[in-house]
């Protein structure tokens, strides 16, 4: 496990799959599952956090079909494993960059929003093809630029200006991997082919600009670093990321614009 790995633990999954779950993820695990168009026996499934994806993907393959959903932390997996369940169904706690199989053995690979958070992307993407059988496929998205994803990137400005010396940089992480052309240039490098990367936009509409405010600075870990630098602010945080959240997309069913690319390839017949 990689020491230095940007951490989902404590009580942030519960407010990640809580808030967030329906809000930013639902929405694209729905997107995600409707690309995989082959029969599959053996499905791995990266970065699974609380089973947004995985529950799609136990539902979409017969029950024969042997599913394995990692994720590189504990927390999140056990939140998974409380609300999801099904035949030949694995879980494991898992380095992208190491993964733990044998060579040649997914016909699939789905990572919903994980690659953003390898700090060695090319090193994962070739332990991704070292797994995939002859003619398997990956299939994964990961988020445009912040300035796209308007809440996210609203939250994060409001943020900034309780720490105008040294704003958290947090959200810099998860909206890193917005360039299609690098994107592209891994793949290739990791020798897929018959590679895609593909633009989609989708609106978000939260419960309400609290519930919106609360994921984003509690289900994510922005919440243990402000816990860590001023933990007395973080009501305030909230309150004021409610209100401009409101302000801006309106303080009933709150709608904004999210963007995502999804990316697939293919692993070459030998």
């Amino acid at each position: 496990m990689n020491p230095n790995h940007v951490a989902f633990t404590g009580t942030v999954p519960k407010n990640y799959e809580k808030y967030l779950g329906p809000y930013l993820f639902e929405p694209y695990a729905k997107d995600l599952i409707g690309h995989i168009d082959h029969p599959a026996e053996a499905v791995l499934e990266l970065a699974c956090g609380t089973g947004r994806v995985t529950r799609h993907l136990r539902q979409h393959f017969p029950a024969a079909t042997r599913l394995v959903a990692t994720d590189l932390n504990p927390d999140m997996l056990t939140i998974a494993r409380q609300l999801i369940s099904g035949e030949n169904m694995e879980w494991q706690v898992a380095d992208m960059q190491a993964l733990p199989f044998d060579d040649h053995t997914f016909d699939l690979v789905v990572c919903q929003f994980g690659f953003m958070f390898v700090p060695d992307k090319p090193l994962a993407f070739g332990e991704v093809y070292r797994v995939l059988r002859p003619g398997g496929r990956l299939l994964f998205n990961t988020w445009d630029k912040l300035a796209y994803n308007q809440t996210s990137d609203l939250t994060n400005q409001v943020v900034a200006q309780f720490f105008p010396d040294s704003p958290p940089n947090f959200f810099n992480i998860p909206f890193s991997m917005h360039d299609q052309h690098q994107i592209r240039s891994w793949l290739e490098n990791a020798g897929f082919q018959d590679i895609s990367v593909e633009l989609i936009a989708k609106q978000s509409v939260g419960e309400s600009p609290e519930a919106i405010a609360r994921g984003l600075l509690l289900g994510t870990p922005l919440y243990p670093i402000i816990q860590e630098r001023r933990p007395d602010l973080l009501p305030r945080i909230i309150e004021a990321a409610s209100k401009a959240i409101g302000e801006r997309f309106g303080f009933e069913s709150p709608a904004s614009r999210m963007q995502a690319w999804v990316a697939q390839g293919v692993k070459q017949e030998e």
